[in-house]
């Protein structure tokens, strides 16, 4: 119950951190970075959600 703080610190700093990848990638005009960068973030949070109510 103790890394409850620290999984969620995770997935702020995550989110935070594809939103911004996101942003500036999509001013690029990058849309294969787009696209692979949003389906890695997607698994990753997933994990770790799973991670976190699987408990």
């Amino acid at each position: 119950m103790t890394t409850n703080w620290i999984i969620d610190t995770v997935l702020i700093l995550v989110a935070l951190g594809s939103v911004f990848v996101l942003m500036k990638a999509s001013l690029q005009k990058n849309n294969k970075m787009v696209g692979v960068w949003g389906s890695v973030m997607t698994m990753a949070v997933a994990a770790l959600l799973w991670q976190r109510f699987a408990e």
